[in-house]
């Protein structure tokens, strides 16, 4: 059992992440504010849901990273600025914390 600000969470069959994991670090970052600007708890729903789907695939940190930068790119349909990408950078070290628990070097194994 892994825990996310304090709750514990499944990670999911073979540490793969599930949805509730991410969606509480995706909140917990809130990358372009829409949750403190009052947007509804489902405001990243979307984005969890592609985040969630491309570390189906990701096999070490920086496609973790790439995933994300490029799923909130994506989402938003323009370039994210050098404040929401560090932003997406923690996020992503935290989800790769979750999934590899080691260095930078960690490849997850296909099994």
């Amino acid at each position: 059992m892994h825990t996310v600000d304090g709750e514990n969470n499944d990670i999911g069959i073979g540490d793969r992440m599930t949805f509730g994991v991410v969606k509480k670090l995706v909140d917990k970052y809130d990358i372009f504010g829409m949750i403190y600007l009052g947007g509804g708890s489902d405001e990243y729903d979307s984005e969890t849901k592609d985040i969630v789907t491309r570390l189906e695939k990701a096999k070490t940190r920086d496609q973790v990273e790439s995933s994300v930068v490029e799923v909130f790119e994506e989402a938003f349909r323009f370039s994210i600025d050098e404040g929401e990408r560090e932003l997406c950078k923690q996020l992503a070290s935290e989800i790769s914390d979750l999934l590899f628990g080691g260095g930078k070097g960690t490849v997850l194994s296909s099994g």
